[in-house]
């Protein structure tokens, strides 16, 4: 998927962190989570995969002013309210630490350390009007 993961907020905190375990695992881990019903996916922004959606959108003839659309829509729907987000990591945690080791190619304690340090990160802004994301980089 990607190199490593960041936290993208709105309104703007700067987060430490760039989680490059989470992002080794994320696709496969998160197919599993998707049959546990918790899809991360859902709040992550790539912009290699926003790159081939509108590559896709555009080779199936849709116009410039639906392109625009499209663009505009994409990046609102990557968006989570920061309290729904945690309710997803938390829940997501819960389900990897009953994964089995082959379920990681590059660990399983990695990436638990890393799902625990964004829900760290995130934890104190969950009564906030505030919106986050995964930001694969």
């Amino acid at each position: 998927m990607s190199e490593g993961i960041c936290i993208n907020t709105k309104p703007d905190i700067d987060f430490d962190g760039y989680f490059q375990n989470l992002a080794m695992d994320f696709d496969k881990v998160n197919e599993l989570l998707k049959k546990d019903d918790c899809d991360l996916s859902f709040f992550m922004f790539s912009a290699e995969d926003f790159e081939v959606d509108m590559a896709s959108k555009q080779d199936s003839g849709a116009t410039e002013e639906e392109m625009k659309a499209f663009a505009d829509n994409y990046d609102k729907s990557k968006w989570e309210d920061v309290a729904a987000a945690l309710a997803k990591l938390r829940k997501a945690l819960n389900l990897v630490r009953g994964y089995g080791e082959d379920c990681f190619e590059y660990g399983k304690e990695e990436f638990t350390t890393d799902l625990e340090e964004i829900i760290d990160e995130l934890s104190p802004h969950e009564s906030k009007k505030m919106q986050v994301q995964l930001l694969s980089a």
